[in-house]
């Protein structure tokens, strides 16, 4: 199970160029069986929050066009 949960913040920078954060959380379960090289079974989890910080830049192409990259 995944629960992302981003807020978007964005700053015009120019008309065709805006800075955009997306801060927020992660909550995520993961519960797996694995079999090692030995015959022998196990579990494995992971469970709790986490936080998430992006950088993007939203440029305008067109009135209804944008390209948008992120780094998270």
């Amino acid at each position: 199970m995944y629960l992302h949960a981003p807020v978007l913040l964005g700053l015009n920078l120019t008309q065709n160029v805006s800075l955009v954060l997306s801060p927020g959380f992660v909550f995520a379960v993961a519960i797996t069986t694995f079999d090692d090289a030995s015959g022998v079974t196990g579990a494995a989890s992971a469970t709790g929050f986490m936080g998430r910080l992006g950088l993007g830049f939203d440029f305008r192409i067109a009135p209804k066009f944008s390209i948008h990259p992120e780094l998270r």
